[in-house]
């Protein structure tokens, strides 16, 4: 397996570890008192959108069931273009780039408005793409 490959698996894992522990631990009942009943009021509290009446804890859990499921699917992409790096496929460097850039701005969010777990695995996974992004310039700059 060629560099590039290897750090876009390496990726790739992590982005599945990272969809499981976010799918499996954002909806996870709590031990503290405050949180549930934070819980209690985002479930009971009702109101209107667009005709449809919401809470803000169906909320909570749609668009955090959707970030798993784009976690689970940037985990598949990221697979797939370790099998076009190892080709030395042209497409797969804009594809690490714009994966790399996404995760970048996603570390902004997590930083802000998140704790140190998800931040230490978007770190790695940035890390190994700017590796995959590196040695894919590389390899590409030495078959030239």
């Amino acid at each position: 397996m060629k560099k590039p490959a290897l750090w876009l698996r390496l990726a790739s894992i992590m982005t599945l570890l990272f969809a499981l522990g976010h799918t499996i631990g954002f909806s996870a009942p709590s031990a503290y008192a405050n949180e549930r009943v934070a819980r209690h009021a985002m479930q009971t509290m009702s109101f209107d959108v667009a005709g449809t009446s919401v809470n803000y804890w169906g909320l909570y859990l749609g668009f955090g069931y959707s970030v798993g499921l784009f976690l689970a699917l940037q985990s598949v992409l990221l697979w797939l273009t370790a099998g076009a790096a190892a080709r030395n496929e042209k497409a797969s460097s804009a594809l690490i780039l714009a994966f790399l850039v996404c995760n970048v701005i996603n570390m902004a969010f997590l930083l802000k408005y998140f704790f140190i777990v998800p931040q230490v695995l978007e770190g790695a996974i940035i890390l190994f793409l700017m590796i995959a992004l590196v040695t894919r310039r590389t390899a590409v700059g030495t078959a030239a």
